[in-house]
């Protein structure tokens, strides 16, 4: 297609070098517009053709008569300008460094403001946004978005999981107030509106450039040379070029485009292109402005050497020469244009219909090589859990085969946007599978171009179609029983919604082979398991018929993303209530008394229900009033949060004998979701010493079902329940159903099958006994995190002489630490004859030993020694004593006689310690837990905070030598004239101090360069916390986010991120 020529209607050169990108156009007087750009590291020239020269800070350049240099002490990153000021027509420049912004009134010469930016600044824009009424300053860092007024005054603050590249303002919605749109590096736009995302567009690349060029139309431009237009959100068409769009503006009814290797074409709204020209050397920026005073905007092109052309906003259909008016227009080439390109398609297709014909009519005993009528491409996309991917596996209905395919899907193919494949002449067959990897959990859809025949046709037929992979295609449905649940990691929240329509929500947003369905219409719950093809990991979502759902998942950016999904197909505007997610943000701290209550305050029992009330009502909380006061002492030990991780917990307690009661007693008091008490055996008369659930009418009787009653009583808001099946009778799923396992009264084997069950699906084990006045208890926590208080002590100065008395101050510190425990089956057969355990017999503890002859005794008699056979089962002990000593080498007399007489029946003392101790261990697996996700939280904190004194103690000591060396250098040069020795002694103190200010330079740097990354990492956390919210308590917790932050509040930025704005 030939395309004519745009003619500028001025152009002129700067004679000096431009930034590509950091270029603006500004009325700094009010009338007269001034091209300004950054000239090199640290200095900005303004031309200005109309008003003289700029006077101020701004020096004649001596290359050009119409421009003028700013000299600044930092490097410069972005430029705009805009009307700020309040009641003032004239534009103020906005200068943004790496960790500075500067708002310069030029035709004052004056500072409106100065403003520190710690996440850097990459792009400042000046608009109106949202409800606002004044002009902001809208500047985009590393990860974050901050707008700023007149006064340099914060007025919102949000984050962004990306290095913001572009923005602007308009009114997206149409609802009559401006909204943000924000290009990342991340491959994101979006779309902020009070300071809450209600869009993202998931790109193909980092986005660069963003232009507004209609009411409901913005343009876009990306890394990877893609161009394109969106209305409302749908995108139109794009394009893709080598090269890199420097910027986007509508002028007239085109679309102008300036590349990086100087290019600019125009574009019509389907994005063929109409005009294009070439400058001399590579773009730097294009701009709109009235920079002739005609008071039309001309589209005003800057290249890097300094070259500008304007070109006005609507061309003339001209080519470089004269055309006369016989010629056709562009609409008439364009027509004509496109009828030869499907004659040119018509033509090929006749041709191969001809070979084909002839190939027939030649060689008619051959078999019939045409295409069948009836041929169809069929196309599927199967998971495959082996390789990790998806099969997009494409057929034909017949014995024709696919020749050839080419793939077109954005985002999927490392390589690109286009796979091709095409098998050898061996390898050809009916159907043709290519593995698809997406890497994001976004739709996409693939377009298909295949080449299908016979294996010896020379002539083939195109088949075409799309298939859209759904959002989370990549997590494939298993059953419940082949996936183990792990609830260390999870976001729960309510909503009001029939479970049909969550099964609708599914089988749009996952690729499932047989749509999930309802097996009658009574269900009200719905339970499903999900295997992500990328890592292997487990996702378990869950829905409850209270309306409570709860997602399991260790990535939070998926549970992110799960819920912004559901809230969109739910069009839930606000969600809130109950968030978790303990194992990634490990959110899960366990709350001291000063966290639950005020300080140094004696609160009676109606002033804490009153102030837990308070917190329900303030959704603070998610315990009733009830609750509250039940709890109340639990509440001020270990926290709010930690109590409602406590209900959450459903606790299975296996023997009801003594210790079992005890057991069952602490657990059900201390506020555990549920409890299910597990035993086959009968009740005794001699389990009545002991046992206090089960009452003395009911010998005879199994005992689980007759401690029910008395269970239940002691705290109706613990849903208790009996199960009378053996222990050997219940399969492996069933203990899995549990969070918490204790066993009591078992076998060794018995313990060790449910202990290695345990493990496997990441639940707590403990188990015990009690044998008379001998007990043990045995925890398996597999891999725990806990907090633990250490107080320290200083000596410090009472007064300030240093004749006083030092005194000793105490301080108590919080730490965390880590155990890894071992499984039952390795502590019971550990080997004594290794010199580190052997060395533990020197102590003369026999406990150990005495509950391996017990648990032996166990195993063969299938009962616990009974008082009413003391001598014959004394007998037996010892026995088992002497063979225990003679196989592990034990010393004679390690293990006396009178221990073995003392282990008959359950005394019930022992039995309330042994369980007392079991329960408490129970309360501690379900409340103390420290996922990696805290720790990096604190970590990254730490490292911002440390790095800021290092920043100010630098500055200081900077501030220092320079003023030193202000000073030497003329006492150097005054010993000039009568002491040269003094002179060089002068000078080489200078070169040392210079030496120190340049390492110190570096200094700076790194440090800077390490707080941007600790900066970035902390601002993708907030930004995912905020993701698992919707609406107005998404925006919140930015809001509340931003505080502690500032504030270098720690422990109030875990608290918010994991209950939300407190």
């Amino acid at each position: 297609m030939q395309l004519s020529n745009a003619q500028p209607v001025f152009k002129f050169e700067l004679n000096h070098k431009v930034t590509p990108g950091i270029v603006t156009i500004a009325k700094y007087d009010g009338t007269h517009s001034c091209l300004t750009a950054s000239a090199g590291y640290d200095k900005i020239i303004i031309h200005h053709p109309h008003g003289g020269m700029i006077s101020g800070r701004a020096q004649r350049s001596q290359a050009h008569g119409e421009v003028s240099e700013l000299n600044l002490s930092q490097a410069v990153i972005a430029l705009t300008a805009g009307q700020i000021k309040p009641e003032c027509n004239r534009d103020i420049l906005l200068i943004g460094s790496p960790t500075q912004i500067l708002a310069y009134d030029v035709h004052d010469n004056s500072d409106l403001f100065f403003k520190e930016a710690q996440d850097g600044v990459n792009v400042i824009i000046v608009s109106h946004f949202g409800k606002y009424n004044e002009m902001l300053v809208i500047v985009g860092g590393n990860s974050s978005v901050l707008a700023l007024n007149s006064k340099g005054d914060e007025i919102f603050w949000n984050v962004v999981s990306g290095k913001v590249c572009a923005m602007i303002t308009f009114d997206f919605d149409k609802d009559g107030e401006n909204e943000l749109l924000i290009g990342c590096e991340d491959s994101y736009i979006r779309v902020l509106k009070n300071n809450q995302f209600i869009m993202e567009l998931a790109e193909t690349g980092p986005v660069l450039c963003l232009s507004q060029i209609s009411e409901v139309r913005f343009a876009y431009g990306l890394a990877n040379g893609t161009i394109g237009i969106y209305e409302e959100g749908i995108r139109l068409w794009r394009v893709k070029s080598k090269q890199n769009a420097i910027s986007l503006q509508w002028s007239g009814d085109k679309l102008a485009c300036c590349w990086t290797n100087g290019r600019i074409d125009w574009r019509d709204d389907t994005g063929r292109v109409l005009h294009r020209v070439q400058m001399r050397s590579n773009g730097a920026a294009m701009l709109l402005a009235d920079y002739r005073l005609t008071g039309i905007p001309d589209l005003v092109c800057i290249s890097d050497k300094g070259e500008v052309l304007g070109y006005p906003p609507h061309q003339e259909n001209v080519s470089s020469n004269t055309i006369s008016n016989k010629f056709p227009s562009e609409e008439d080439r364009l027509a004509v244009t496109e009828l030869l390109n499907k004659k040119q398609a018509l033509m090929v297709e006749l041709q191969h219909y001809e070979a084909n014909a002839a190939s027939l009519n030649q060689e008619p005993e051959m078999s019939n090589t045409a295409m069948p009528t009836n041929t169809r491409l069929q196309v599927a996309v199967a998971a495959d859990t082996e390789e990790g991917c998806l099969q997009l596996a494409i057929s034909t209905n017949n014995e024709t085969i696919v020749r050839a395919a080419l793939v077109l899907a954005e985002g999927i193919f490392e390589s690109g946007e286009t796979l091709a494949r095409h098998p050898d002449q061996g390898q050809l067959k009916s159907i043709l599978y290519i593995p698809l990897k997406p890497p994001r959990d976004v739709s996409v859809d693939v377009h298909i171009k295949t080449l299908v025949g016979y294996a010896d046709s020379e002539q083939f037929h195109i088949f075409e179609l799309t298939k859209q992979l759904p959002r989370f295609a990549m997590y494939v449905l298993v059953e419940s029983s082949i996936i183990k649940t792990n609830n260390e990691s999870y976001v729960t929240f309510q909503i009001t919604e029939r479970i049909q329509r969550i099964c609708i929500w599914v089988n749009q947003n996952f690729l499932v082979d047989d749509e999930i369905e309802l097996d009658n219409d009574e269900m009200r719950e719905l339970h499903i398991s999900f295997l992500c093809l990328r890592d292997k990991s487990r996702l378990n979502l869950d829905f409850g018929s209270d309306g409570k759902v709860k997602f399991s998942t260790q990535d939070i950016m998926l549970a992110g993303n799960l819920i912004q999904s559901l809230a969109i197909y739910l069009n839930l505007t606000d969600l809130q209530r109950g968030f978790r997610l303990t194992a990634y943000l490990s959110f899960l701290s366990r709350l001291n008394n000063s966290e639950a209550f005020p300080k140094r305050q004696v609160l009676n029992s109606n002033q804490k229900l009153v102030y837990l009330a308070k917190m329900v009502e303030n959704n603070e909380v998610e315990l009733s009033e009830a609750e509250a006061e039940q709890y109340d002492r639990q509440i001020r030990l270990w926290g709010l949060e930690s109590q409602k991780r406590l209900r959450a917990s459903k606790v299975l307690i296996i023997g009801l004998s003594g210790l079992g009661a005890e057991i069952a007693k602490n657990i059900i008091l201390s506020g555990v979701k549920s409890v299910c008490l597990l035993d086959d055996e009968k009740l005794k008369e001699t389990d009545l010493y002991s046992q206090f659930l089960a009452p003395p009418d009911k010998i005879g009787e199994n005992r689980a079902e007759t401690s029910l009653q008395r269970a239940r009583a002691l705290n109706p808001m613990v849903d208790v329940t009996a199960e009378t099946k053996a222990v050997d009778n219940l399969p492996d799923s069933y203990f899995t159903t549990f969070d918490i396992v204790c066993a009591t009264g078992l076998k060794q084997e018995q313990l060790e099958r449910i202990n290695n069950i345990c493990r496997d699906s990441n639940r707590k084990f403990l188990c015990g006994d009690v044998w008379g006045m001998f007990g043990y208890m045995f925890a398996d926590l597999i891999d725990h995190e806990y907090s633990e208080e250490i107080v320290q002590h200083k000596a410090v100065k009472r007064g300030p002489d240093d004749t006083e008395k030092n005194a000793r101050e105490t301080v108590s510190i919080t730490v965390k630490r880590r155990a890894i425990y071992v499984p039952l089956q390795n502590a019971l057969s550990a080997d004594w004859s290794k010199p580190e355990l052997r060395s533990r017999l020197r102590r003369g503890d026999p406990s150990y030993f005495v509950m391996k002859i017990l648990l032996r005794f166990r195993d063969e008699y299938n009962r616990n020694p009974d008082p009413a056979k003391r001598k014959a089962d004394t007998e037996i002990l010892l026995r088992m004593r002497d063979e225990l000593v003679k196989e592990l080498s034990l010393p004679v007399g390690f293990i006396s006689d009178a221990l073995l007489t003392d282990v008959f029946g359950i005394v019930s003392g022992a039995a309330a310690v042994v369980g007392g101790v079991i329960g408490q261990e129970v309360v501690k697996a379900s409340t103390a837990r420290f996922p990696a996700a805290e720790e990096k939280l604190r970590q990254e904190m730490t490292i911002v905070s440390e790095i800021g004194d290092t920043r100010q103690r630098l500055a200081v000591e900077t501030a220092e030598k320079a003023q030193l060396i202000t000073a030497l250098l003329p006492a150097a040069q005054d010993a000039a004239s009568f002491d040269l020795k003094e002179m060089l002694n002068r000078y080489k103190e200078v070169i040392l101090l210079n030496e120190e200010l340049l390492t110190s330079c570096h200094v700076r740097r790194a440090t800077q360069e390490q707080a941007m990354a600790s900066l970035q990492n902390l601002h993708t956390i907030l930004q995912q916390a905020a993701r698992l919210r919707v609406g107005k308590y998404s925006k919140a917790v930015v809001t509340a986010c931003r505080k502690a932050v500032t504030d270098n509040n720690i422990e109030a930025l875990v608290k918010i991120l994991q209950v939300g704005d407190t």
